[in-house]
């Protein structure tokens, strides 16, 4: 199970990020989502700082849809049965 967060660091400094599973949910080890597409995740906060780091909420909140999606076309869901 994947959880999602934004995690804002600053004043307009916002950072959207994931955690799989429960585990790393109780831990706090939370992947900063790289902002420039696809599915590459960040665990160090300086990568996180460089790579994640969006200027709004409502950017950080496509970034996190983007992602969804992005990981969801991979696995090719929904998946589709002809009758």
């Amino acid at each position: 199970m994947k959880f999602y967060r934004i995690k804002q660091t600053g004043k307009n400094k916002f950072i959207p990020q994931i955690t799989n599973g429960i585990i790393n949910w109780l831990f706090g080890f939370w992947n900063g989502i790289d902002v420039g597409g696809g599915t590459f995740t960040w665990l160090s906060k300086e990568c996180q700082d460089k790579y994640c780091v969006v200027n709004s909420l409502e950017r950080a909140k496509e970034v996190i849809g983007k992602y969804q999606e992005t990981l969801n076309s991979q696995k090719g869901y929904p998946k589709y049965h002809k009758l």
